[in-house]
């Protein structure tokens, strides 16, 4: 047998006494300590192993969540409104003095200020419906230039930079149009005089 330690006074002696001989200490008792120790620490071991087992499978559908969250991005439709919700879906959520609905079910109008809280800039949006499934956003942009203090060619460069921040560059396109594909959505920055236009399309609509 191997050389083992006392448990009273820590001399080493040969496990094949019967006691230690600095102190009297039987071995036998030394030998049942040391293998409650030795189990002991194997369940420390194995819980350790468990936890980790339990915190990689809670990483593992955290990850999951975050795809399937990420999979179902509407960040690029308008207002985060999702293609397909249905025209009494949407006129329940959208009410007041400003909102127009159509009796047959086509459109929803609303008005609005302070678009995309841009003071000064006041916004005419129809969403417009077909088989009452929401597929495309109309956006009319009037800009009172003594309030934003900018002109509408600057309303346009700006929303322009925003986009592009958001979904990278725009497709060639002539100088009053810029459009973007993204994931959900076609999205369509126009301008005529001084007014701007946004429009959003369900990209399933135009492939």
């Amino acid at each position: 047998m191997a050389s083992i330690i006392c448990s009273e006074c820590g001399k080493k002696f040969s496990g094949k006494k019967e006691k230690c001989p600095s102190c009297g200490c039987l071995t036998a008792n030394m030998i049942v300590m040391e293998k409650g120790f030795e189990q002991q620490e194997t369940k420390k071991r194995n819980r350790k192993f468990i936890c980790i087992g339990i915190v990689s499978v809670m990483i593992a559908i955290f990850a999951i969540a975050i795809y399937f969250i990420s999979k179902s991005n509407t960040s690029d439709c308008y207002n985060g409104i999702k293609w397909d919700t249905s025209f009494d879906s949407l006129s329940r959520k959208i009410s007041g003095d400003d909102v127009f609905i159509d009796d047959g079910k086509g459109f929803i109008e609303e008005r609005i200020e302070n678009f995309n809280k841009m003071e000064g800039v006041y916004a005419t949006i129809s969403y417009h419906f077909t088989d009452e499934k929401l597929f495309t956003v109309d956006i009319v942009l009037h800009n009172n230039e003594k309030e934003t203090g900018m002109t509408s060619v600057e309303l346009k460069k700006k929303l322009n930079e925003n986009f592009t921040d958001l979904y990278g560059e725009s497709e060639e396109s002539d100088n009053n149009k810029k459009t973007w594909r993204t994931e959900n959505s076609m999205i369509v920055i126009d301008s005529l005089n001084n007014i701007v236009t946004l429009r959003y399309i369900d990209i399933d609509r135009v492939k």
